[in-house]
């Protein structure tokens, strides 16, 4: 499933699932008829009607309904709204659930990400920062906020399992590569008793991991 509309828009839908009908032989067309009805489409439909949210679930149904092992999909949630987003991955759970499948996609959202994803890979500029189980990456950063103030922190700065440091107007912001019962300990051994460690979301480790903006 590529990251743009590519079906031909001279086409109705039953015409081009008919196409993929004959493309595969899993094809199953009650199945694609069902998903058709989850996203308020109809087989009479003319492909170059649909909006940009309507041709990306179409892509989707013709990507699901061959029942394939294996589903790549680039940024395939891209275009649809809130609620077309949630079904759709609704239906790529579906998917990994009932047909064993395994899905590979990319995204720069990370709730779909949360949502859906078991293995997790983040990708810097054509290198790979990081691959591993998710809930062993989520569980194994944490962040501490801190004030200018407080003593300790160039300790903790120094410490080799700091990822990330950013410095505002408001405070130190830093992130370690420890799991919160890690990072309670080191800032207890480091005398920064009033500070604490919580567990930072998706989107904060992608920044910290890939060195965004400061």
């Amino acid at each position: 499933m590529p990251d743009r509309q590519l079906l031909p828009a001279h086409l109705f839908i039953k015409n081009l699932f008919e196409i993929y009908a004959d493309l595969y032989p899993t094809w199953d067309t009650n199945f694609a008829e069902k998903l058709l009805a989850r996203f308020a489409l109809t087989l009479k439909l003319n492909i170059g009607s649909l909006s940009s949210g309507q041709g990306r679930a179409l892509l989707l149904i013709t990507a699901l309904a061959h029942k394939p092992k294996l589903l790549l999909l680039d940024e395939p949630a891209s275009g649809l709204d809130p609620a077309a987003r949630r079904e759709f991955m609704q239906l790529a759970l579906e998917a990994l659930a009932d047909r064993e499948s395994t899905i590979v996609f990319s995204s720069h959202h990370m709730t779909d990400v949360e949502r859906i994803a078991t293995r997790l890979v983040m990708i810097d500029r054509g290198s790979v920062v990081t691959d591993d189980a998710l809930d062993r990456i989520r569980e194994g950063y944490s962040v501490v906020a801190l004030m200018h103030s407080d003593t300790g922190i160039e300790g903790l700065s120094a410490e080799p399992t700091v990822v990330r440091v950013v410095r505002d107007a408001a405070g130190i912001q830093v992130v370690l590569k420890l799991s919160v019962e890690q990072c309670h300990e080191r800032l207890t051994a480091l005398g920064l008793v009033s500070a604490s460690c919580w567990r930072p979301s998706l989107e904060d480790l992608f920044i910290a991991l890939t060195g965004g903006v400061e």
